[in-house]
């Protein structure tokens, strides 16, 4: 499964750092620090002359049964019913957390003149 991790920071390793509180399954709660991983491979604002977000996309492989990868299912049916709602350009991706360290398949930079990661 691939998956993309988008940050300010040039790391050499990903490391949970966003504290969170997170239900996994209907039961365990659990309160660590998690790597927030999407399938949305692009995090650009569309109305704003291409800019984007964050300066790094980390592209990650991932077995999708990897015990320390969560689906956030909360936030992903939110948007399941918001782009049912009101439809989305963009289609709809998936939100993971991770609470372990990751390394990364590669990275790269966003490219200002280009409008696009390198």
């Amino acid at each position: 499964m691939i998956l993309y991790h988008f940050s300010n920071g040039k790391y050499s390793k990903l490391i949970p750092s966003v504290g969170a509180k997170r239900k996994l399954g209907k039961e365990k709660i659990i309160e660590k620090k998690v790597t927030f991983l999407t399938t949305n491979p692009n995090m650009f604002f569309e109305d704003f002359g291409g800019g984007n977000f964050y300066k790094y996309r980390y592209i990650l492989k991932l077995d999708k049964d990897d015990p320390y990868l969560h689906a956030d299912d909360k936030f992903n049916n939110m948007l399941e019913k918001y782009n049912k709602t009101f439809g989305s350009k963009s289609g709809t991706f998936k939100w993971f957390f991770y609470d372990n360290p990751l390394d990364y398949v590669s990275m790269s930079e966003w490219n200002e003149k280009l409008c696009k990661f390198n």
